[in-house]
């Protein structure tokens, strides 16, 4: 069960906590690839604000970034997230009771 509540308080919903994270998931996942500037203007927030989600995203593993030049580009990494939500539910099914 360590396992299960160490996910559930690890990088993927720390990171998801946050509406606008969950936004620019959504952006990215709908878009594909991205600058901080194009997602900045698409939700009314600064371009500190949207790098440091951006940075947090990237700590989760949830989103990957590359560099064009001088452009820095962010995309959604979705067998990531699949395989961190496919873990989880696989934890479910091995510790806890009547799941699933």
């Amino acid at each position: 069960m360590s396992e299960v509540r160490q996910f559930l308080h690890g990088e993927l919903f720390a990171a998801l906590a946050d509406p606008a994270r969950r936004e620019v998931i959504l952006l990215l996942g709908l878009e594909g690839e991205l600058n901080a500037g194009a997602i900045s203007a698409r939700f009314g927030l600064d371009r500190t604000t949207v790098s440091r989600h951006l940075g947090r995203l990237t700590a989760a593993g949830l989103i990957a970034r590359r560099k064009v030049g001088r452009e820095v580009l962010y995309r959604l990494e979705a067998d990531t997230i699949t395989g961190q939500l496919e873990g989880l539910v696989t934890g479910l099914k091995t510790h806890c009771r009547d799941c699933c």
